[in-house]
């Protein structure tokens, strides 16, 4: 099978740059399947965790599949690539250490649901939505570090 390039871009730089079988990109319409040689287009992505089954089995999770919590952007899909735009970023080994230790990014995202859920009462629902789903996406890639696939 032929491999696709991912590119993930955040306001920093090149977050991410690896060659992978198949992705699902969480879209502000549901998620969407890209294998290689998928028609060209462009999406908007939502806050969500996109899952990536790179092509070196080395660099896989045992489901074969990584995961990736993206906080929102586009995505550009052409040429056997995959560019990504997103307001922002993080792996599994952001949110915390490898013997399972929850780090200050994860515990700040358990947090800060309960105090956006408070926040709706004070009139700001959007701001309150938009961090209870980065908080939400952060907590699920934490509780669920691989997945299984279709």
């Amino acid at each position: 099978m032929s491999a696709l390039n991912l590119r993930i871009y955040i306001p920093t730089g090149l977050f991410l740059s690896l060659d992978v079988e198949e992705v699902l990109l969480p879209t502000t319409g549901g998620y969407i399947g890209v294998l290689p040689n998928h028609m060209a287009m462009m999406t908007l992505l939502d806050i969500g965790i996109l899952r990536l089954r790179p092509t070196d089995p080395a660099s896989n999770a045992a489901s074969g599949w990584d995961s990736v919590v993206v906080m929102g952007g586009c995505a550009l899909i052409e040429g056997g690539g995959i560019t990504i735009y997103a307001e922002n970023a993080e792996t599994r080994a952001s949110l915390g250490d490898e013997s399972g230790k929850e780090g200050s990014l994860l515990t700040d995202a358990r947090d800060e649901v309960a105090t956006a859920k408070n926040a709706v009462s004070s009139g700001d629902v959007f701001m309150a939505t938009k961090s209870v789903k980065r908080a939400e996406a952060r907590i699920k890639l934490w509780d669920e570090p691989t997945f299984q696939g279709n």
